[in-house]
């Protein structure tokens, strides 16, 4: 499956969390609008069922986060690869955004699939 995506998928952070911490728990009532992930510390990109989420606080500083483990009905995401995409490993306090957003990678992952002629198609207006 690789990477994986939801609409919509916001919550915040029930704690706070430093730079070094490699997991985090999102509100139990919105977890399930995250993604399911279930590779444990495997490498990424190449390995199933994992997703990106980024964190904002109230000041506008953005972090990009890989989640490798969150179960079914658990706010829990951990074996997190912090400062992804190039972003920087931040603390951010309870209450930050957690969201899945798409990244420019992402894009650019997308438009170089082997085979695609790199052009979008379909109502784009």
């Amino acid at each position: 499956m690789a990477q994986q995506f939801k609409n919509n998928a916001r919550a915040l952070l029930v704690s706070s969390i430093n730079s070094s911490v490699t997991s985090f728990v999102i509100e139990s009532a919105k977890a399930d609008l995250f993604p399911v992930a279930d590779v444990g510390s495997s490498s990424l990109p190449s390995a199933n069922s994992w997703f990106k989420a980024t964190l904002q606080d109230s000041s506008g500083a953005v972090e990009i986060v890989a989640v490798r483990t969150r179960t079914a009905g658990s706010g829990v995401c951990s074996n997190v690869i912090r400062g992804y995409d190039g972003t920087t490993a931040l603390s951010f306090v309870a209450g930050t955004v957690v969201g899945l957003r798409i990244t420019a990678a992402d894009v650019q992952t997308a438009l170089d699939i082997p085979g695609q002629n790199n052009t979008f198609t379909g109502n784009n207006t």
